[in-house]
């Protein structure tokens, strides 16, 4: 487990390792790196179920049919991020951000504060309306 969390920093899918599936970027340092493989280990019996979710949902014919405020925030530096662009075409009504995620590419230090920040924002303002 603590391989898989290593090598989707480097390579997504994380078992596909070669030139075409290589990851920019590269490693975090060795205490985000240590976080993340605690947290693969704390999901280990578990994880495998979102996954079978996500992949298994019909989200080109439901997503669009959402008419609730909804925001869809996506960390730069996930392995996800790339389709970011293809959610918007399907949800083009809500509001999408890009973040630093929890930990800032340059510094890699620990950014929660700011997304709070713009969920609570999201949340406050969803209740206005």
């Amino acid at each position: 487990m603590a391989f898989r969390a290593r090598r989707a920093y480097l390579f997504w899918p994380w078992y596909k390792q070669d030139a075409a599936h290589r990851r920019k970027g590269g490693l975090p340092d060795a205490q985000a790196l240590h976080d993340k493989a605690v947290e693969v280990f704390k999901g280990a019996r578990t994880f495998h179920l979102a996954y079978r979710a996500s992949l298994a949902y019909r989200k080109k014919e439901r997503l669009p049919l959402l008419r609730v405020p909804t925001l869809i925030a996506c960390a730069r530096g996930d392995m996800l991020f790339e389709y970011f662009e293809r959610l918007r075409a399907l949800l083009p009504t809500a509001q999408f951000a890009d973040t630093d995620g929890n930990a800032a590419e340059t510094t890699r230090r620990f950014n929660a504060a700011e997304t709070t920040r713009l969920f609570n924002s999201f949340v406050d303002g969803a209740r206005e309306a």
